[in-house]
């Protein structure tokens, strides 16, 4: 799967329909202070849901909207592609 974030490109995937980017360069371009503590990726210093991928920390796209409000938007004609934006 296919993220954009600025003119960056990253890989996501799509585990059981939730959309799952590498947590750490996404969330420190968006602002995020990002951890890692007790096998969970921390943003802003909440845990949140985690996944390992080749030895980096991935978690729901979602959880960006929610920790740092970033708006993310599902590309109805790309279905491989989320193209995510910082808060307004």
């Amino acid at each position: 799967m296919e993220v954009i974030v600025g003119s960056q490109e990253f890989t996501g995937y799509s585990i059981k329909n939730i959309t799952f980017v590498p947590s750490r360069p996404i969330g420190e371009m968006l602002g995020g202070k990002i951890g890692y503590t007790g096998g969970k990726v921390t943003i802003n210093g909440d845990a949140v849901e985690t996944v390992n991928i080749n030895g980096i920390g991935h978690v729901p796209a979602r959880a960006l909207t929610t920790a740092l409000g970033a708006r993310i938007f599902w590309d109805k004609s790309n279905p491989k592609r989320v193209d995510i934006f910082p808060k307004l």
